[in-house]
């Protein structure tokens, strides 16, 4: 059974909403399998100014292993957003960036790769707008390590070069990641 978890506000970081962006959520592929890497997801909210997807950078947990790939926006990613639309039956809609301009407030979807599965995950009662970026495919792990044991944090993130200084963080439990009833009840400011 597919299905994705969400760790919802794991936030410590100088964010100032007015001026930059705020890592909101991490969407987890539960299921084990040679594409969970490919699957993750994270969710942002830009500031009250604009941002520019060219000028993101993403630091992954250190223990992944997975560096940074830049973003890619082709024909590819253009089908798969149009899948996924395709399955939503409310007013809720995915769409890549023009020119890679992040609008004002707008939520966005960072998938961890182009090569994801977009059936994978449900959208059906999405409601809302969301901006999607994806990551370059080439990294075949998982960048958050989703498992048992209790041990360490691990953060994650997130810049831009303009505006500078424009950063957020997140530190992660991993055992926060491995079910719902974990993640509902763990769920704090770090």
């Amino acid at each position: 059974m597919k299905r994705f978890l969400l760790l919802i506000t794991l936030v410590s970081s100088t964010y100032i909403k007015s001026q930059c962006f705020q890592i909101q959520s991490i969407l987890v592929d539960a299921c084990a399998g040679s594409q969970e890497g490919q699957n993750e997801m994270v969710i942002f909210q830009v500031g009250s100014t604009p941002l520019i997807s060219s000028n993101m950078t993403v630091t992954w947990p250190p223990t992944s292993g997975n560096p940074w790939l830049g973003l890619c926006q082709n024909a590819g990613t253009a089908a798969d957003v149009a899948t996924v639309n395709a399955t939503i039956a409310g007013c809720g809609y995915l769409r890549e960036p023009l020119a890679g301009v992040l609008p004002a407030n707008a939520k966005v979807l960072l998938v961890t790769s182009t090569a994801w599965s977009p059936l994978a995950q449900s959208f059906v009662n999405l409601t809302d707008t969301l901006y999607i970026l994806f990551q370059c495919a080439g990294n075949t792990s998982g960048h958050f390590a989703n498992y048992s044991t209790p041990s360490g944090l691990r953060p994650l993130n997130i810049s831009f070069s303009l505006p500078v200084g424009c950063s957020d963080a997140v530190m992660i439990k991993c055992y926060w990641l491995i079910n719902s009833e974990t993640r509902a009840h763990k769920t704090e400011l770090l």
